[in-house]
């Protein structure tokens, strides 16, 4: 959106909307348990740690900026002035899937893939904000000289809330250890050059 409310007036606004899905796979092999260090080759088997992660991220930003230009005695001025919003979202819950074997020195590598426990092991929730303000003024001194100057201050915050589950041999799903952090940065900041 971008309007001339005035000959010496200019609004404009711009706003984003993203929503997806993320999902990840991962594998890590290790020994099985039953096997010992006087376990012949030959008979070692491999367990499969197969591990999964989905996901939902959304991200709204919005801008919105005006541009006024006008004189004050000889000096011209473009006097910029705006604010942005930022919120975004992310919430990845973690899955390990159990009970998927192989042989160490012969493997399987067409064994089906048919694990005989999924279980999760982490849900987490981030959400953030991002607020910003700002203000420039370019100011023209004549056709050789520019004076700008300006400032911006930023509010950072965060809510991270993070659950952890039981894992077997204990019933799974039951929620054993919980985080909850929040923060709150703001910042700040000044430039000028001439």
């Amino acid at each position: 959106l971008d309007h001339d409310l005035y000959d010496w007036l200019t609004v404009s606004a711009e706003s984003r909307y993203a929503a997806y899905g993320r999902t990840e796979i991962t594998a890590k092999p290790g020994l099985a348990t039953n096997v010992t260090p006087t376990t012949p080759l030959s008979s070692a088997g491999v367990a499969l740690n197969h591990f999964q992660l989905h996901s939902v991220e959304t991200q709204f930003q919005n801008q919105v900026n005006g541009l006024a230009k006008f004189d004050t005695g000889i000096i011209q001025h473009d006097l910029m002035a705006g604010g942005e919003y930022d919120f975004e979202t992310s919430d990845p819950r973690y899955y390990t899937d159990t009970g998927l074997t192989n042989t160490l020195l012969n493997p399987n590598e067409n064994k089906t893939f048919a694990p005989t426990l999924t279980y999760q092991r982490v849900n987490i929730h981030t959400t953030t904000n991002t607020e910003g303000a700002y203000l420039t003024d370019t100011m023209k001194l004549e056709d050789q000289w520019q004076l700008i100057l300006g400032a911006r201050i930023d509010r950072f915050s965060v809510h991270f809330n993070e659950q952890a589950f039981s894992a077997p041999p204990a019933t799974t799903g039951v929620v054993t250890a919980t985080n909850v952090t929040n923060r709150v940065d703001t910042l700040p900041s000044w430039h000028g050059a001439l």
